[in-house]
């Protein structure tokens, strides 16, 4: 502690903006809305696809710019060759192709992540069945893309109030 404080009168002072660890690195979006990172692939939303984007790699996350503004933020995998998908990445594509939302390998992470709940599978099968697959699929949608701005505890409620009503219309 003594040869610090000698030292100090010597010492520059502390730089007014904090350090970021972070590497910062350039990838390129697939034509899967991904990048590939250090072997592994993260999803960024769709509208991306074929741009080259900055990422920020830390020990914990990516996150994926646009500019100044984080479009997507992973937790960092482990290992190699996983893929690690956001359903809602893919919700304006699916929004025109709806009949891709029941194969989509997002859709299945979402559920085994738990994000895709029994309230959301059962609203899903309650609008197929009133306005048919595509129809159905596209309200599923809509209240998918509600979770952006909406808590995810009070849309799940008010799916299983419409499913209880019958009133399925994604706006209600």
């Amino acid at each position: 502690a003594a040869f610090a404080a000698e030292e100090q009168p010597a010492m520059a002072p502390l730089p007014a903006e904090p350090f970021d660890p972070a590497r910062l690195l350039q990838a390129r979006v697939d034509s899967r809305a991904r990048v590939c990172v250090r072997q592994n692939y993260y999803s960024v939303p769709a509208r991306y696809a074929g741009r080259r984007l900055p990422v920020r790699l830390s020990a914990t996350a990516i996150e994926v710019l646009d500019g100044s503004r984080v479009v997507a933020r992973h937790e960092r995998a482990a290992g190699k060759y996983a893929e690690i998908l956001v359903l809602d990445h893919y919700l304006e594509v699916l929004r025109y192709k709806p009949g891709a939302l029941p194969g989509a390998t997002a859709l299945a992470r979402a559920r085994a992540a738990g994000t895709f709940t029994a309230a959301h599978q059962g609203y899903w099968d309650a609008a197929r069945r009133q306005y048919g697959d595509a129809a159905g699929t596209r309200a599923l949608i809509e209240v998918l893309l509600a979770h952006r701005t909406v808590p995810a505890a009070a849309l799940e409620a008010a799916m299983t109030r419409a499913i209880e009503a019958g009133v399925l219309d994604a706006q209600a």
